[in-house]
């Protein structure tokens, strides 16, 4: 596991320390909207994404602010992480977005998702 991150630190400049696996076995499994926010990530996190294996729609959408307009409320992005996928959440992203891999009802495989961070040694 070391290697795939030295890896993903030459590729992003960045130096995490730390993965999180999720492995989702078929379209039945998911992970709703949410931010990465976690305080032992500092105020502004860098998060890098490897999927590998089946294909799976990511989606983000903005989080709400009462000065937004009706347009900006309802944008979203999806983006295919197929097999082999870097996806990278500069800083910034977990502050104003939130973001999802849904439920399919369209027959997929297996995906592991090697989810990359930098934990804060002073938290």
């Amino acid at each position: 596991m070391s290697s795939i991150r030295d890896l993903v630190n030459q590729v992003t400049g960045a130096a995490f320390n730390c993965v999180l696996i999720n492995k989702y076995r078929s379209g039945e499994d998911s992970v709703s909207w949410h931010a990465d926010d976690e305080p032992e990530l500092g105020p502004s996190p860098r998060i890098a994404s490897l999927s590998l294996g089946a294909t799976r729609r990511f989606q983000l959408k903005r989080k709400v602010s009462p000065e937004m307009t009706s347009a900006a409320r309802s944008e979203r992005v999806v983006i295919a992480l197929n097999s082999g996928s870097l996806l990278v959440m500069e800083p910034g992203v977990q502050e104003n977005w939130v973001h999802q891999v849904a439920k399919t009802k369209i027959p997929v495989g297996p995906r592991i998702n090697l989810t990359f961070r930098t934990i804060e040694d002073n938290r």
